[in-house]
Order: structure tokens, then C-alpha cells, then sequence
């Protein structure tokens, strides 16, 4: 490998990149095919889950690089709809579920023809007839072709739409109809219009920043489990018949806590369609040296000098993110900042500096992270302000917890080691089982499940931004955490 002197650069002349997939020009250059960027098409994976800076929005914005060749590929985000579906929610509706499903696919199948109608050069002559009937339904009714202004549609006055072009006419009293039989009228006729388009080229809509609006009520409950319902009801009418066919892939990219939040019935049979983003030291490292200078890796920007114990740079990294690429994009840009103007590399001086602000950014981001999915979580950081940075039972942070954040105990269900589960669960603190080998985060192994009993550990990247009191072992540690 090479260094940055090789190329006569320092520092502060490399280019990591912006954080957030949105302001990153030179995403494509940066990006990694990770497995899961391989073979996000290879199995009918619709639901795209990761915590927030997991990397979902750069998948997103790589997804027509990583399609078949011949797909179309239509990428939307669709920011204001939740405003306009409470005006929905506010209407007197006696089935409020079906009808954000029913609003939901209503948006898709219109979004599905709109992209085929943009993408018509591709498509044959008898493709290109058959959709006919969908794109002049399009041009009758909607002069901003955008979700905000399909969902008001449908909310104020699908009633009035012009479905002449869709075959409907003498026969069908829209007047007596509902809102959403309306609807899926629309939809089945929209849909079948582009069929023969979709068996022809594919078609990939995928959707972003769909947790703009959320809000943690139920109401917004009800909004998302509609568009998950929608997805898949399209998925299983128009997605994957056979191999080798072309089909439709509707793919919604949600935060994983949001996800888990959810809950409605048949949510089994969505669990095939979940693809879960997840990261290691390995991919991450392979994410930095994607924006270095050739033969540069993620190794040749560190000194081993400076870090305790013999801790290896990148060990030490790391341990200090919940392996997401927005947190080590973060620590390496503030190590870079604090580092002289003409340095090469950065020592281990220079990272222990830059973790403090680093850490409390960290503090922060988690609380904003759950501010309206959990907001219980915000106060049980707090409550392990100035406190240990281990725990030698469960039973000790209990203890801490029903001491410190007793009003979380009040709803019924509630105990001090769910409130403990929680903080496992969201990586805020690791198990070393019979107090023995490293400590271990649900964010390096998912399928981790809190025990009985064992030693606890505060995830390092919070130890500073917490004001965490290192103390002494019981026992000489042998731990990556503590010699990270």
C-alpha cells in the first residue's frame, strides 16, 4: 500500500467525502458493492432496513448502477405526503387502515406509469400502445406527476378524475363509489396498461426518506404499515412470477427502529421481503480507501503511535462507532481537522482528541436517532451521566436505573431490565458473558440476545460525550473495549 506523502499529499488536501449520501457528489466513486449492494435484486428484498447512517440513502442512490441492464429504475422521495394523508386521517373514515393502504398503492401504480411513460424510447411499439391508455390518463388529471400531488388527489377529490382515457365511462357511478373502490379501479386499469411494458424492460420504484413525516403516533403507525401493505400487494400482483422474467419491484427504504415499531397483523409474511444493512470493520475500512487516492487504504492514514495497550488504529476506531459509515466518516473527518496542515497521518493523540467532540455529537445523534420512535431512550442516557464505565451484573444497572429514571417504570410492562434490554438493544451497552473474552454490541452481531447475567460495558463512542469514570477491574480485563 502507499501512503499520502507518495502522492505529495497531506491531510488536509484528501477529500473523504460529505457524511450524507444526499450531499455526496462523488458518491458514485466512493460507493462499496457490499453483498448486500450485489444482491439486493437477486431475492425480492422490498423492504430496506438500517439504522440512520447505516447507508440506505447511498443504496438508494446507486440502485440504477446496480440493476440489469435494461431495468428502469425510478427513485422518489416522497416529502409532504404525510401531511396531505392526515387531512385523510382527519375525515371521518371508518376503516382508516384500508384506506392509507388503498392510498398507498394508489401512488405507486401512478408513480409505476409515470416512469414507464418517461422511459417509452426503451420499450417496443406494442409496449408502447398498450400503456397509452395510462399516459393519457396521466396528462388528464395530473400536471405535477409528483406523490404529494397524487395523494392530495386522492384525498380531496378522486372523485372528479377523468377516467375516460382508463375505458371508464357509461356504466360506472363514480359518484356512489368510495374513495378507495375508486381507487382500485384506477389502479388495476393503470396497472394493467403497463403490464406489457414491465415484462419487457423491469421496472425498479424505490422510495426514500419515507420517515420524513414520522411522528411516532399511531396515525403515522398507520400511514407507514399502508405503504408496506401497498408495496407488497403490487409486489405479489406484478413482481417475481418466474426466473428470468422481467417484473415490477416496488423497494422502501425505512429506518430499521421505525420498522421494529410496527406492528399489524400478517407481519410474518413480510419478513422475506426484509433486507437488513449491515456493516464490519472489514466493508467499513474498504468504504475509506474507496475515497483515498489509489493504493491508499484506511490503514495508511493512521500512526500506530499514541493509542494504549498496543491498541491497533483501526481497533481503536471502530470500537467507537456502531459500525454505520456515517460515524467513522465523522470521527476520521474531526481527526483530520485537529491534525497539523502538513500531516500525513494521523496519531493517536490527534484521534483521542477528536473523539470528545465526536462523542458528544454521538450523545446527541442517538437521542435525535429515537426522539420519536423511543423517546424513553434520551432519558436513560442521561442517567448514566458521570457514571461507571462497567457494570459487573445486570442486576447493578438495574439497580442504577430504577434509581435514576424511575418514571420510565410507570406504564404497565415496564421494568428496569426491559429499560436494560433497551439500552442493549440499541448498542448502548455490550455483555462480556461469564466475564470473560471481548465485550460484544448488538451492532457487530444482530441476533445478540441480553443474558441473565454478566458484565456490562458503555459503548465506547459515548464514554466522553457521557462523562463516563473508567474503573478498575475486579480482575485483570482482557477486553477489546477496554484496551481500545
Amino acid at each position: 500500500m502507499a501512503a499520502l506523502s507518495d502522492y505529495g499529499l497531506t491531510l488536509a488536501k484528501i477529500d473523504l467525502g460529505s457524511i450524507d449520501a444526499e450531499s455526496d457528489h462523488n458518491l458514485d466513486e466512493h460507493f462499496v458493492k457490499t453483498w448486500y449492494a450485489t444482491e439486493i435484486l437477486d431475492q425480492r428484498y422490498e423492504h430496506i432496513l438500517g439504522r440512520k447512517g447505516s447507508g440506505k440513502s447511498a443504496l438508494f442512490r446507486q440502485l440504477p448502477q446496480l440493476v440489469p441492464e435494461k431495468y428502469i429504475v425510478h427513485l422518489e422521495t416522497p416529502v409532504g405526503v404525510w401531511k396531505t394523508l392526515r387531512q385523510y386521517e382527519d375525515q371521518a373514515n371508518p376503516n382508516r387502515d384500508a384506506a392509507f393502504v388503498a392510498a398507498w398503492e394508489f401512488v405507486l401504480a401512478l408513480l409505476s406509469a409515470q416512469a414507464i411513460v418517461s422511459d417509452a424510447p426503451l420499450l417496443s411499439e406494442r409496449a408502447r400502445r398498450a400503456f397509452v391508455p395510462a399516459h393519457e390518463f396521466l396528462k388528464a388529471n395530473f400536471v405535477d406527476p409528483k406523490p404529494q400531488a397524487m395523494v392530495k388527489r386522492f384525498v380531496r377529490s378522486i372523485k372528479s378524475l377523468n377516467l375516460s382515457a382508463l375505458g371508464i365511462g357509461v356504466g360506472f357511478e363514480i359518484g356512489e363509489e368510495d374513495t378507495e373502490d375508486v381507487a382500485r379501479v384506477v389502479v388495476d386499469r393503470v396497472m394493467s396498461a403497463i403490464q406489457p411494458a414491465i415484462a419487457e424492460c423491469g421496472l425498479v420504484l424505490a422510495l426514500d426518506q419515507v420517515d420524513e413525516g414520522w411522528d411516532g403516533s399511531d396515525d403515522s403507525r398507520a400511514m407507514m404499515i399502508g405503504l408496506l401493505r401497498a408495496a407488497k400487494r403490487l409486489g405479489d400482483k406484478y413482481g417475481f412470477q418466474r426466473a428470468g422474467e422481467r417484473h415490477l419491484r416496488v423497494m422502501v427504504f425505512l429506518r430499521s427502529d421505525i420498522y421494529d415499531s410496527l406492528h399489524f397483523d400478517e407481519k410474518d409474511k413480510h419478513r422475506r421481503l426484509e433486507l437488513k444493512l449491515h456493516w464490519d470493520e472489514t466493508t467499513l475500512a474498504e468504504m475509506v480507501s474507496a475515497r483515498l487516492p489509489h493504493d491508499v487504504g484506511f490503514d495508511d492514514l493512521m500512526s500506530s503511535e499514541g493509542y494504549r495497550g498496543g491498541t491497533k488504529p483501526r481497533t481503536y476506531v471502530m470500537a467507537r462507532t456502531f459500525l454505520r459509515p456515517r460515524e467513522v466518516l465523522q470521527l476520521l473527518g474531526e481527526a483530520v481537522r485537529v491534525a497539523p496542515s502538513d500531516a500525513t497521518v494521523i496519531t493517536g493523540a490527534e484521534m483521542i482528541e477528536a473523539e470528545k467532540p465526536y462523542s458528544a455529537w454521538k450523545v446527541q445523534d442517538l437521542k435525535q436517532e429515537y426522539s420519536k420512535s423511543d423517546p424513553a431512550l434520551a432519558v436513560l442516557l442521561d442517567s448514566l451521566k458521570l457514571g461507571p464505565h462497567r457494570y459487573e451484573s445486570v442486576e447493578e444497572l438495574v439497580a442504577l436505573i430504577e434509581d435514576k429514571a424511575g418514571a420510565l417504570l410507570d406504564p404497565p410492562g415496564v421494568t428496569g431490565r426491559s429499560l436494560v434490554e433497551k439500552l442493549f438493544d440499541y448498542s448502548v451497552i455490550g455483555i462480556r458473558i461469564n466475564d470473560a473474552g471481548r465485550y460484544r454490541f448488538k451492532s457487530e452481531e444482530p441476533e445478540l440476545t441480553l443474558p441473565a447475567s454478566g458484565a456490562l460495558f458503555i459503548h465506547q463512542s459515548l464514554h466522553k460525550g457521557l462523562n463516563i469514570i473508567e474503573k478498575k477491574s475486579p480482575r485483570k480485563a482482557s477486553t477489546l473495549g477496554e484496551q481500545a
